[in-house]
């Protein structure tokens, strides 16, 4: 039973790992649980996500994975 509308999900890293560099089955879970949300709901993010996000890629000095993360950070607000 649901109790109220979902109005915001919050993306941890691991989701926003997933979603940006996870293997497939991860990263379909996650997408579907997204499709889910209603169409109004918003995404969050926190700062500490986003430095897990891109401490790998940083480390390795991967510069195309660290603008994907720039450009999903960009679209999702910290509270």
């Amino acid at each position: 039973m649901r109790v109220g509308t979902v109005t915001e999900a919050y993306l941890d890293a691991c989701s926003l790992i997933y979603l940006t560099e996870g293997a497939a089955g991860w990263r379909s879970a996650v997408e579907a649980r997204l499709r889910a949300l209603p169409a109004t709901a918003g995404l969050l993010t926190s700062r500490i996500s986003q430095l897990e996000c891109r401490s790998r890629p940083t480390r390795e000095r991967d510069a195309a994975l660290l603008a994907l993360y720039d450009a999903a950070f960009a679209r999702t607000p910290m509270p």
